[in-house]
Parts: structure tokens; sequence; C-alpha cells
């Protein structure tokens, strides 16, 4: 079993570890537009200095502050879903996979060594 094969699996990586990874990767190859953020910060991004219409003009018309999570898309607009929604739209988990062979020291979240003796045996 490859890393990939690691990351994608909820029995060894969960849901939240996998955001945990993704959002790493992304300050790193400095994609932070494409981080995912729990919808508890979205009270934050409202309260900062940008006008409360201007970011409410940017909700996606399926926005919903109930969801876990939110992120901005290709197109600027707010989305909502849950955590597997947004891994299924947005984590690239070839691309995540590869980032972390190439560095696994910038990504602490498991013991990559660990998990290579797992995958072998």
């Amino acid at each position: 079993m490859k890393i990939r094969d690691f990351i994608g699996n909820s029995d060894y990586c969960s849901n939240e570890e996998l955001i945990e990874l993704w959002n790493n990767h992304c300050i790193l190859a400095g994609y932070v537009d494409d981080m995912c953020h729990p919808m508890s910060q979205f009270d934050d991004l409202v309260d900062t200095d940008r006008p409360y219409k201007e970011v409410i003009k940017k909700l996606d018309s399926n926005f919903n502050h109930n969801h876990s999570v939110f992120w901005i898309n290709g197109c600027g607009y707010i989305c909502s879903g849950y955590t597997s929604d947004y891994i299924n739209k947005v984590v690239d988990i070839d691309l995540l996979a590869d980032s972390i062979e190439l560095n696994p020291s910038d990504f602490d979240t498991f013991d990559w060594d660990e998990v290579t003796d797992i995958q072998n045996s």
C-alpha cells in the first residue's frame, strides 16, 4: 500500500486528519484559497474589516451555515458542505500524496516511517 492508499483510506486516516494534511499542503504550496475551514471560523470572516455585504455577495447559492466546513471555490464564491463533500470536491489525493512523498517532514500528522512499516506488513 502506498501513501496515496493510506491517506485515501478512512480506516487509517480520518476525514479530519486528511483535511489537516490538505490544509498543510495548501500552505506549503501557496494555495491558501484551497484550504478548508471549520464553519465556526465563518463568523470571524464576517467580523473582519470586509463589509458584511461584500461577504454575503460571495456566498454560493447553496451556502448553509449549518454545514460543518466552508471553502472558497475557483470563482471566489464561499461554499459550504460537510467534511466529506469538501474532500470529494476539492482534495486531490494524488497531489497530496506526491507532496507528502517529496517532503514527509513537512507533514507531521503521522509518523511516515511507521506508515511505511504498516504498509509493508
